[in-house]
This record gives structure tokens, C-alpha cells and sequence, in this order.
């Protein structure tokens, strides 16, 4: 339906019931705008098909949600405690995205480049979206047998206090790859500067695919079940560089970083 666009939200359960669909999309961020009918009901399969990950069929399910959505309807699917959330609105209208933020809940700030075997001082910052998405697409070209890191300067409202360079509240962003495969993670800053929660990507998994190099420094090591397609990769790095958000559709573990098991 050339008419509309679509709010994709996802919400716990419980906050789902007490806020009508009317006001949820007058006043919350969604968490991902969807064009098309066929977009929408692609980015519901996938949340699902990897919360379920038992190969459920999901494709009479996905062509229900292309005809709500062809047919201006509201669809909510309940799976886990999680609530995901698809409103047709109609184009032309004002959106709280675009009043808020033009598009997105929050934007970091700049993203500092660098491989595992550079030198202190051979690294690259970027700052706009485009120059983040452009750099990430520029490395993952090159074949790398080493690791890779990104510090994210977190959006403002995650900051202790508001400073030029925050050093001590980057998000550190390991990740490597290799044949067409690759393994991210990500380590986010707590508030009050205690071991940061480190997420690490978690494949399929599988002694054909490729480890990644252990790094003994920052201690992280992608073994053949952590790994994912490069696809995948590249949509973790380019989520956490421009939201500083981990991608929903990727399935993420964590620990403390000071719980990680030695190497």
C-alpha cells in the first residue's frame, strides 16, 4: 500500500497491553520504520524465526502479516514475554521518528577504526552515518586474519556526564572474519565504571566453519559455534556504530567482562 509506511515495535509483554496502539505510535521511537507490507512481515519472520530457532514454518504466518499490512491492520505477535509490533501509518503524517530523532531513538557519536595489528597511531575517526557505514563496508572488503576494533562514542543521553572525547565510556566493539564468516563483540559501559556487559554474536555453529583469531590481549575468542554470515556482521557493526544498539535479529549472549573465561 503505496499510502503507508510502518512502526516496528518491540516491547515487553506487559507495557504492550498498557499503552494503546493509537498513543504508541504518537509517542513511542519504533524500533525499526519498515516501507512495505513485505518488509513488515520479512522483520516479524525474522525476530521470530530466531527467538523460536526450532525451524518453525513461519510462511503462512508471513503472508497473513503481508495482507494486514496490505490491508492498513495492526499486527502484534506475542512470543517470549516480547511483544513485536507492526502499525500502518499513513505517509504524509507526522511521525514521532522524524520529530524526535529523523529517523532513529538515538545517534552516537564519532567511531574510531582500527585493526588489531595497527600501529597506536594508524587509525581512522569517522563521524556521519555515511562515513560509519562506508568504513565498516571498506574493511569487511579486505580479508583479515587478524581482529578488527570500533569505539562507539555512545549517544549523549547514555554518557556519565557530557565530555568531548569520552574515552572511559566507548563502546568496544571487537569483531573478526574470515570466508565469508565472522564473529562481533560488543562491550557497553556501566554507569557506575564496573566490569562492562560484554555481548558476544552466537552462530549456528559447526567444525566446517572458520574460528576467529584469538586476541590474548582483549581476551576474546570466536570459535566455529560463535561465528555468523558476513551479512549478519556487517548489520551488528553498522547497528552498534550509528544507534548504539545491538541488532534484534542477530541472537547475542553476554557475561561480565571480568567473568570471561581466560584463554
Amino acid at each position: 500500500m503505496g499510502g503507508y509506511h510502518f512502526h516496528g515495535y518491540i516491547e515487553e509483554a506487559e507495557a504492550n497491553d498498557a499503552l494503546p496502539d493509537d498513543e504508541r505510535v504518537k509517542t513511542l521511537v519504533p524500533d525499526r520504520i519498515l516501507n512495505t507490507p513485505v518488509e513488515a512481515a520479512d522483520w516479524l519472520a525474522e525476530l521470530i524465526g530466531h527467538v523460536l530457532d526450532d525451524g518453525t514454518d513461519l510462511s503462512g504466518d508471513h503472508a497473513q502479516w503481508v495482507s494486514n499490512a496490505r490491508d492498513g491492520g495492526i499486527t502484534t505477535a506475542v512470543v517470549d514475554d516480547a511483544a513485536l509490533t507492526v502499525i500502518p501509518v499513513p505517509s504524509g503524517l507526522p511521525c514521532v521518528h522524524e520529530r524526535v530523532t529523523g529517523g532513529r531513538s538515538q545517534r552516537t557519536g564519532r567511531v574510531r577504526i582500527d585493526r588489531a595489528a595497527a600501529a597506536d597511531d594508524d587509525y581512522v575517526v569517522v563521524a556521519t552515518d555515511e562515513d560509519k557505514i562506508a568504513m565498516i563496508d571498506k574493511i569487511l572488503a579486505v580479508p583479515d586474519e587478524g581482529q578488527v576494533y570500533l569505539l562507539v562514542e555512545p549517544p549523549e543521553a547514555w554518557r556519565i556526564a557530557p565530555s568531548e572525547e569520552v574515552l572511559d565510556q566507548h563502546i568496544f566493539v571487537t569483531f573478526g572474519y574470515r570466508d565469508g564468516w565472522g564473529a562481533v563483540m560488543a562491550e557497553f559501559p556501566e554507569t557506575d565504571h564496573t566490569a562492562a556487559l560484554c555481548f558476544t554474536t552466537r552462530g549456528a555453529g559447526g567444525d566446517d566453519l572458520p574460528a576467529i583469531t584469538v586476541n590474548q590481549e582483549h581476551n576474546a575468542t570466536f570459535l566455529p559455534g560463535d561465528v555468523i554470515p558476513i551479512d549478519d556482521v556487517r548489520r551488528c557493526l553498522i547497528t552498534v556504530a550509528l544507534s548504539g544498539e545491538m541488532d534484534p535479529c542477530v541472537p547475542w549472549t553476554w557475561t561480565r567482562q571480568d567473568e570471561r573465561p581466560t584463554v
